[in-house]
Protein backbone atom coordinates (compact mmCIF):
# COMPACT_ATOMS: atom_id res chain seq x y z
CA UNK A 1 0.00 0.00 0.00
CA UNK A 2 2.93 1.94 0.52
CA UNK A 3 4.52 1.97 -3.03
CA UNK A 4 0.78 2.11 -4.25
CA UNK A 5 0.95 5.63 -2.37
CA UNK A 6 4.25 6.58 -3.25
CA UNK A 7 3.31 5.81 -7.13
CA UNK A 8 -0.15 8.24 -7.24
CA UNK A 9 1.91 10.95 -5.27
CA UNK A 10 4.80 10.74 -7.96
CA UNK A 11 1.80 10.66 -10.80
CA UNK A 12 0.23 13.52 -9.29
CA UNK A 13 3.47 15.70 -9.37
CA UNK A 14 4.13 14.92 -12.87
CA UNK A 15 0.73 16.00 -13.59
CA UNK A 16 0.78 18.93 -11.81
CA UNK A 17 4.40 20.21 -13.32
CA UNK A 18 3.45 19.13 -16.74
CA UNK A 19 -0.06 20.81 -16.08
CA UNK A 20 1.84 24.20 -14.96
CA UNK A 21 5.17 23.60 -18.03
CA UNK A 22 1.64 23.65 -20.76
CA UNK A 23 0.11 26.37 -19.02
CA UNK A 24 3.56 28.55 -18.97
CA UNK A 25 3.78 27.57 -22.64
CA UNK A 26 0.72 28.83 -23.63
CA UNK A 27 1.30 32.30 -22.04
CA UNK A 28 4.72 32.66 -24.03
CA UNK A 29 3.45 31.44 -27.54
CA UNK A 30 2.72 34.36 -29.88
CA UNK A 31 -0.53 35.31 -31.55
CA UNK A 32 -2.02 33.89 -34.63
CA UNK A 33 0.01 35.38 -37.97
CA UNK A 34 3.66 35.48 -36.02
CA UNK A 35 6.36 33.01 -37.70
CA UNK A 36 9.87 32.85 -35.49
CA UNK A 37 12.56 33.92 -37.31
CA UNK A 38 15.11 33.59 -35.25
CA UNK A 39 16.65 33.95 -31.58
CA UNK A 40 19.24 35.30 -30.16
CA UNK A 41 19.99 35.65 -25.89
CA UNK A 42 18.35 38.12 -25.27
CA UNK A 43 15.33 38.79 -28.23
CA UNK A 44 13.58 36.83 -30.31
CA UNK A 45 12.51 38.26 -33.50
CA UNK A 46 8.87 37.34 -35.68
CA UNK A 47 7.43 38.16 -38.93
CA UNK A 48 3.73 38.99 -38.85
CA UNK A 49 1.56 38.68 -41.94
CA UNK A 50 -0.58 42.03 -41.99
CA UNK A 51 -3.87 41.71 -43.31
CA UNK A 52 -2.71 42.06 -47.72
CA UNK A 53 0.50 40.77 -48.33
CA UNK A 54 0.19 43.55 -51.20
CA UNK A 55 1.07 47.39 -49.48
CA UNK A 56 -1.70 49.68 -50.47
CA UNK A 57 -2.85 47.21 -52.90
CA UNK A 58 -0.27 47.11 -55.34
CA UNK A 59 0.56 43.69 -56.17
CA UNK A 60 4.40 44.68 -56.50
CA UNK A 61 5.12 45.69 -53.02
CA UNK A 62 5.16 42.49 -50.88
CA UNK A 63 4.44 43.99 -47.27
CA UNK A 64 4.88 42.31 -43.60
CA UNK A 65 5.76 43.15 -40.20
CA UNK A 66 9.08 42.63 -37.92
CA UNK A 67 9.04 42.54 -34.07
CA UNK A 68 12.06 42.25 -32.06
CA UNK A 69 10.42 41.00 -28.69
CA UNK A 70 12.87 40.85 -25.72
CA UNK A 71 13.10 39.07 -22.97
CA UNK A 72 14.11 41.66 -20.36
CA UNK A 73 12.24 45.00 -20.10
CA UNK A 74 14.26 48.10 -21.19
CA UNK A 75 12.85 52.21 -20.76
CA UNK A 76 13.38 54.23 -23.71
CA UNK A 77 12.05 57.94 -23.12
CA UNK A 78 11.81 57.13 -19.15
CA UNK A 79 9.36 54.10 -20.73
CA UNK A 80 9.37 50.64 -20.00
CA UNK A 81 9.17 48.58 -23.39
CA UNK A 82 9.58 44.62 -24.40
CA UNK A 83 9.08 45.37 -28.45
CA UNK A 84 9.84 47.04 -31.39
CA UNK A 85 8.23 46.95 -34.48
CA UNK A 86 8.91 47.80 -38.22
CA UNK A 87 7.14 47.69 -41.63
CA UNK A 88 9.44 45.99 -44.36
CA UNK A 89 8.24 46.55 -48.18
CA UNK A 90 9.63 44.64 -50.95
CA UNK A 91 9.75 46.03 -54.02
CA UNK A 92 9.46 43.08 -56.26
CA UNK A 93 9.90 44.92 -59.89
CA UNK A 94 14.09 45.87 -58.91
CA UNK A 95 16.01 43.26 -57.45
CA UNK A 96 16.53 43.68 -53.77
CA UNK A 97 14.92 46.84 -53.61
CA UNK A 98 12.86 47.74 -49.93
CA UNK A 99 12.09 50.14 -47.38
CA UNK A 100 11.98 49.91 -43.85
CA UNK A 101 9.15 51.81 -41.89
CA UNK A 102 10.04 51.83 -38.12
CA UNK A 103 6.61 52.10 -35.85
CA UNK A 104 7.93 51.95 -32.53
CA UNK A 105 8.42 50.83 -28.79
CA UNK A 106 5.82 48.53 -27.12
CA UNK A 107 5.00 47.70 -23.52
CA UNK A 108 3.85 43.57 -24.30
CA UNK A 109 6.12 41.49 -26.10
CA UNK A 110 4.20 41.04 -29.33
CA UNK A 111 3.91 44.69 -29.95
CA UNK A 112 0.14 44.90 -30.38
CA UNK A 113 -2.17 47.60 -29.67
CA UNK A 114 -0.80 51.07 -29.64
CA UNK A 115 3.19 52.02 -29.60
CA UNK A 116 4.26 53.76 -26.01
CA UNK A 117 6.57 55.35 -28.04
CA UNK A 118 5.85 55.77 -31.59
CA UNK A 119 8.66 56.48 -34.31
CA UNK A 120 9.39 60.27 -34.60
CA UNK A 121 10.30 59.68 -38.47
CA UNK A 122 9.40 57.23 -40.74
CA UNK A 123 11.30 56.26 -43.37
CA UNK A 124 9.96 56.30 -46.75
CA UNK A 125 13.62 55.73 -48.32
CA UNK A 126 13.89 52.91 -51.11
CA UNK A 127 16.98 51.23 -50.61
CA UNK A 128 19.16 48.34 -52.74
CA UNK A 129 20.33 45.78 -50.78
CA UNK A 130 23.61 44.53 -51.11
CA UNK A 131 23.86 40.65 -52.65
CA UNK A 132 23.52 37.80 -49.86
CA UNK A 133 22.33 40.69 -46.98
CA UNK A 134 19.56 39.83 -44.42
CA UNK A 135 17.80 42.33 -46.66
CA UNK A 136 18.79 40.92 -49.77
CA UNK A 137 17.65 37.29 -48.64
CA UNK A 138 14.62 38.77 -47.97
CA UNK A 139 14.06 40.15 -51.27
CA UNK A 140 14.81 36.80 -52.59
CA UNK A 141 12.50 34.85 -50.40
CA UNK A 142 9.25 36.70 -50.83
CA UNK A 143 9.36 38.50 -54.08
CA UNK A 144 11.50 35.27 -55.64
CA UNK A 145 9.92 32.33 -54.07
CA UNK A 146 6.51 33.15 -52.74
CA UNK A 147 5.06 35.99 -54.89
CA UNK A 148 3.04 33.48 -56.82
CA UNK A 149 1.84 31.95 -53.90
CA UNK A 150 1.63 34.75 -52.18
CA UNK A 151 -0.38 36.70 -55.32
CA UNK A 152 -2.43 33.32 -55.24
CA UNK A 153 -3.67 33.92 -51.61
CA UNK A 154 -4.66 36.91 -52.29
Amino acid sequence: MKKYNQLIITLLGFALISGCSSEKSKDTSPPPGYTKLFQGSDSITYLKKMDSWHYQGNSDIIQFEMIISFFKEDTVVGKKFQSIKEKILYDCNTENKYTKLPIGFFSDKYATGKAIVPYPLSSSRWLIAENNSLDAIGWQNYCVKYKKAIDAQS
